[in-house]
């Protein structure tokens, strides 16, 4: 026979795991060979106690050969490991006493074993114990055919749970028995014919075996059962992920609109390893069953086949075209994901699921919908009839950590000169615009912006969609709101815009300004609110004003452009253009600074300017013409380095 390992767990001291190891390896020593493993982390062995011996080391044991039992001590889980490992090739039986295996390793060391005993007394705390004990075995990935219950001294005093493939084996022993255990006497060889004896040769018959009881260290067999292909699932692996998730979702519902969304969540996972434990198919192995539940969780908890790419740090944006095509952004370059939904039932779900704790709604009626993820991505959905083809998912990702100035400057996005710059603007209260197009890094250099403003200071965000993730303690964040179902309800960015008016702010940051409401944050930064920020789509600096003068006529007021114009000229003071290279590279391309009006046209003077071609594919160079601010602060008293306006 090939090598067969065995694990022997216990939740409890004294149950009788020790007394079951070493009467099992004396019976099954006979005619195999039996490795006894015991891990050294305990005082004092009771193997060695039962057997009258000393264990051997592990080189030693293996040198043996032949039936008979072999005790090894082995140092911890990972010495554990390497010792199944080794023994790969050899012929018997590894029984492990895994009493000091910490539940973390669990996983790892039934990949090598395959099977399990677990063992507890027939008593009420020990029927307890037995349950909780099956449950753990079940979400280490473990089929329940391939434990078994051992009851020690007497058959259970509460039935199990009906657990399919679960086999249960009571072990008799009477206060004799216990007696001669604890005077390290074997009961199979004092009373071969005993109650015990006759019993544990029932369960020595009946010992689990099987593909997946091999160990890890023999030949791996080919098919599916050694490891899951990267791309997906295996076809037959595939039906039973569907089989489970439909049968959850049958029998348990969706949980969205749970009362208690915890409680039904830790439901679900009981319920789902408690399923999957209960298959028994030869190709299932540990490995596919751990992708399996992971899948099946993703599924029924997260957003299904997107939480993989969302936790690839090096993808930056997810788009979903329909439910059958995926494209994802990696260092600014598109390329097709292998990644697919079921259908387009299945993306709608997921879709439905983003923007549900949000309460905002996508349907026939409101076919779009803007939304975030809890970590702050920003996410877009358009479904049919506007959507031609299916549903449509864009999902901007932001980094758990957000950029700063400093990893900008690193990642050679704009100068330490120009860094610092825009520092010592913050610090003085300049009404900054950051411009740019789609996807340019507006919204991450406005938050490296935003991290220089002094702590003392009240701020209030004001956004679509909550993205901005200030570091300071003083911080109201405002989003607005879409209509409700009647149509009415809605909050606009110029409604926040006015309300954050009254809410004694000392700056306002506005994530995007989009329409009328730009009007109203002009007013604001003309009103005593300097050093507010907010960003633009614009081509240029000066798309960037010609932009703003429109927004502002979209404000439903009848403004000569004249009026508007010397609105802009008193409330923006710098203007950080950036934009995306060819290569996929962010990049600020310009900093202009708002000189004032000449006649009717607004006049600026670029600061910093992006040179391509000079060093690695350009790079951002001082124009040599300081800012005016600086040279006012000169004026009064203070010192500061005009070494940042030197040109090359």
């Amino acid at each position: 026979m090939s090598l067969q390992a065995l694990l022997l767990f216990s939740a409890q001291a004294g149950g009788g795991r020790s007394t079951l190891a070493v009467n099992l390896a004396t019976l099954l020593g006979r005619d195999h060979a039996v490795w006894l493993l015991e891990l050294s982390p305990l005082p004092f062995s009771e193997l060695a106690l039962h057997r009258g011996q000393e264990a051997m080391t592990p080189e030693a044991a293996l040198a043996c050969s032949g039936p008979g039992v072999r005790h090894v001590r082995v140092e911890g889980a990972a010495g554990l490991g390497a010792c199944l490992r080794s023994l790969g090739g050899a012929e018997g039986w590894a029984l492990v006493d895994g009493a000091t295996l910490e539940q973390a390793d669990w996983p790892a060391l039934l990949g090598h074993c395959g099977a399990a005993l677990w063992v507890e007394r027939g008593d009420l705390q020990g029927c307890r114990r037995m349950q909780a004990g099956l449950k753990a075995l079940a979400g280490a990935h473990l089929p329940l055919s391939s434990a078994r219950a051992v009851w020690m001294g007497s058959d259970p005093a509460l039935p199990l749970p009906p657990l399919p493939g679960l086999k249960s084996h009571p072990l008799a022993l009477d206060p004799r028995a216990w007696e001669r255990a604890a005077q390290a006497r074997l009961a199979v060889v004092d009373e071969p014919n005993g109650a015990f004896s006759r019993a544990l040769r029932s369960l020595a018959a009946d010992l689990p075996q099987g593909p997946a009881f091999a160990v890890a260290g023999a030949p791996a067999a080919s098919g599916p059962a050694s490891a899951p292909p990267a791309a997906g699932l295996p076809p037959e692996a595939q039906r039973l992920l569907d089989a489970l998730g439909e049968g959850l979702r049958r029998d348990l519902g969706q949980g969205a609109g749970s009362a208690a969304p915890e409680r039904w969540e830790q439901r679900l996972r009981d319920e789902a390893q408690e399923r999957l434990a209960r298959e028994d198919a030869p190709w299932l192995g540990p490995e596919l069953r751990g992708l399996l539940l992971k899948r099946l969780f993703q599924d029924m908890l997260g957003l299904g086949p997107l939480e993989d790419l969302l936790a690839d740090a090096a993808i930056s944006e997810v788009m979903v075209n329909r439910c059958d095509q995926v494209f994802v952004e990696r260092a600014g370059r598109l390329s097709l994901a292998p990644t697919r939904f079921r259908d387009e039932a299945h993306l709608r779900t997921v879709i439905e699921r983003i923007v549900w704790p949000l309460g905002r709604r996508i349907d026939e009626s409101a076919p779009k919908v803007d939304a975030r993820l809890p970590d702050g991505s920003r996410v877009n959905a358009i479904i049919p009839p506007l959507a031609i083809r299916g549903s449509c998912l864009t999902i901007r990702k932001f980094p758990a950590s957000r950029m700063g100035m400093d990893d900008l400057v690193a990642r050679g996005a704009l100068s330490p000169a120009c860094a610092a710059f825009l520092c010592q603007a913050v610090l003085q209260r300049q009404n900054i615009l950051v411009s740019g197009g789609t996807g340019s890094g507006k919204t991450t250099l406005l938050n490296a912006l935003s991290a220089f403003i002094p702590e003392g200071e009240r701020i209030v965000t004001i956004e679509d969609s909550a993205e901005l993730k200030l570091q300071q303690a003083h911080v109201v964040t405002l989003e607005s709101r879409p209509p409700n179902l009647e149509g009415s309800g809605a909050v606009s960015i110029r409604d926040l815009v006015v309300n954050a008016l009254r809410m004694r702010p000392d700056r306002i940051v506005i994530g995007e300004c989009r329409g009328g409401e730009a009007l109203d944050m002009l007013q604001a930064m003309n009103t005593g609110h300097e050093g507010s920020l907010t960003t633009l789509h614009a081509n240029s600096a000066r798309d960037a004003l010609h932009r703003l003068e429109t927004l502002c006529l979209m404000g439903g007021l009848d403004l000569p452009l004249r009026v508007i114009r010397q609105q802009v000229a008193s409330a923006i003071d710098l203007i950080v253009q950036i934009g995306r290279l060819r290569d996929g590279r962010r990049q600020v391309l310009a900093v202009a600074e708002l000189t004032g009006m000449e006649g009717e046209v607004l006049s600026t003077q670029d600061l910093y300017l992006f040179r391509p071609g000079a060093g690695q594919g350009g790079r951002l160079e001082a124009t040599g013409l300081p800012a005016r601010f600086y040279q006012d602060l000169q004026a009064d008293g203070q010192a500061l380095d005009f070494g940042v306006f030197q040109a090359p």
